[in-house]
């Protein structure tokens, strides 16, 4: 991801799965919502178990050199910088409600620019 023709790569690479997942993937029917951001998916699925591991099965047969992971959350992931989370609105029958909140990785320093880089001074922030 590091050159400059890479984020052009990625696209490329990341539209024609979409396309051929949805044309030839076996239970492609049960994503009802996919979100993406450069490679990262935001799919919400309804079907089986056992239907979701034979799609990411599928998915691994679109290119030998990439590989799958899925995180399966029952009411609560994240996905990028964010929390999503479903909440039963009682005002609404019960229905369920997203609720988003910012989502740090345990790694997280606060930090984007160290203040010993080579980067303009008027950047610092201390």
């Amino acid at each position: 991801m590091g050159g400059p023709i890479a984020s052009f790569i990625v696209e490329v690479f990341m539209n024609r799965l979409v396309q051929w997942i949805f044309r030839h993937a076996r239970f492609a029917n049960r994503v009802i919502s996919w979100y993406r951001y450069v490679d990262d998916v935001f799919c919400i699925w309804q079907g089986t178990d056992f239907e979701l591991q034979h799609f990411h099965h599928q998915l691994h047969s679109f290119d030998e050199n990439i590989r799958f992971t899925i995180e399966i959350g029952n009411r609560t992931l994240n996905y990028l910088d964010l929390t999503i989370s479903l909440a039963e609105d009682n005002l609404n029958d019960g229905m369920l409600t997203p609720e988003f909140s910012v989502y740090r990785k345990d790694t997280f320093t606060a930090v984007s620019i160290h203040q010993n880089s080579w980067h303009p001074t008027y950047q610092n922030w201390l």
